[in-house]
């Protein structure tokens, strides 16, 4: 479990007011002090974050948010600001009523916005120590999945672990990259750059969880680097099913790997688990309609320091800046920051990382709002596929 990525977990929301007891209940799910408890409103100030095994969904990470009603002068907003920022990528929510009997306005209005995401969602009537002479409101839960607990005695929480089990489904966490079109015994290449740029010592996230696809499957991985794959695939006596390369190097691989052999990249891959590939797709086309002075906004995952030969700050602009003979400006965001909707609209088109670092639903998300404002988006891989003119062939694989 503790080897499992965060981007492959299950993400759980943990919601409610102030002092509505979500600090408590996480600590008393993971059966340890993770979250600071008090009586005092506001003690959550930014999200907590426990991973842990759930029977039938896996390893998932429950999130400890901030009262969605603090009110605290300055520092109040921000929070509130950050329970509505994790809504746009949990898996599933758990909502903790401040009381029993009565829903308020704000409850409500923040229960409306998770039906709307279409998020799962249990709610949890918590204190059940202190509020056990009082009634539920059943008219209100009658459409919702609930349960009394008492995170202070432990009270029912097996009871809701095993909700979280059989109502929260972990089917987004299962997609693949291609072990779903491949068979036992298929041979699948895989050309990996190793330059300044590359981590130390280590493959890339994306290309470690291709290998262990491969071999789950049954299926024969050769990894080779870019610079003896010519001689490699010379000397390999077996047609691969598929060859999965770099995106940096389509220009070169492309001219030298056979019609037949089905090409594509590590990052188109990731497109395709990530489950935006089509869109990416459609997105990418934008370039065709690029005027000067349009933005396009380069979003990446993760954080690292730029070096000269930056494939999002250095090499992707340059090679759009090419290939459209335009004036075209560029910003950029790293790791959760993104634009608003109203500040989305500047933009003609977004290009997303690979996204290995970070879960499929805040992906998922990013391009909805995109789509929702009317914007273009794709990732690295698509674009550097197109820009080569080899999107057909990279996505060939998939049809």
């Amino acid at each position: 479990m503790n080897s499992t990525p965060l981007s492959n977990r299950f993400y759980i929301g943990i919601f409610g007011k102030c002092n509505s007891g979500k600090s408590s209940l996480i600590n008393a799910i993971t059966n340890q002090q993770i979250a600071t408890i008090s009586n005092k409103k506001g003690t959550t100030t930014d999200p907590v974050f426990k991973a842990m095994e759930i029977p039938k969904i896996g390893p998932c990470v429950f999130v400890d948010t901030p009262g969605f009603d603090d009110t605290e002068e300055n520092l109040g907003e921000k929070r509130t600001r950050k329970s509505h920022e994790i809504l746009e990528y949990v898996n599933a929510a758990i909502f903790v009523l401040e009381k029993p009997d009565v829903i308020d306005k704000k409850e409500k209005e923040f229960l409306e916005k998770i039906k709307q995401k279409e998020i799962p969602l249990i709610l949890v009537i918590n204190k059940k120590d202190i509020d056990s002479d009082k009634k539920l409101n059943f008219k209100f839960l009658e459409n919702y999945i609930f349960v009394e607990v008492s995170a202070k005695t432990k009270e029912n929480i097996n009871s809701l672990i095993d909700l979280i089990s059989k109502n929260f489904n972990e089917e987004e966490t299962n997609k693949n990259m291609i072990s779903d079109l491949i068979n036992p015994l298929d041979v699948v290449v895989l050309v990996i750059v190793i330059d300044e740029s590359s981590p130390k010592d280590r493959l890339i996230l994306p290309q470690q969880q291709l290998i262990y696809e491969i071999l789950k499957k049954g299926g024969i991985c050769y990894v080779v680097k870019n610079t003896e794959y010519e001689e490699f695939l010379k000397n390999l006596n077996i047609k691969p099913k598929l060859i999965v390369i770099d995106s940096q190097i389509f220009s070169k691989i492309f001219k030298t790997i056979d019609d037949d052999i089905p090409i594509t990249s590590f990052s188109i891959l990731l497109a395709r688990k990530k489950g935006i590939l089509d869109y990416a797709i459609k997105g990418v086309k934008m370039l065709e309609k690029l005027k000067n002075k349009d933005k396009i906004l380069i979003v990446e995952s993760c954080t690292h320091k730029k070096k000269s030969c930056d494939i999002t700050c250095v090499k992707i602009p340059r090679w759009i800046l090419e290939y459209t003979k335009k004036e075209i400006e560029f910003e950029f965001k790293t790791g959760d920051d993104f634009p608003s909707e109203n500040e989305l609209k500047k933009y003609r088109l977004v290009i997303h990382c690979g996204g290995c670092m970070t879960t499929a639903k805040k992906i998922q998300n990013k391009f909805k709002i995109c789509l929702k404002q009317n914007v273009a988006a794709t990732n690295h891989g698509i674009l550097i596929a197109y820009l080569n003119g080899v999107l057909e062939k990279s996505i060939s694989f998939f049809k």
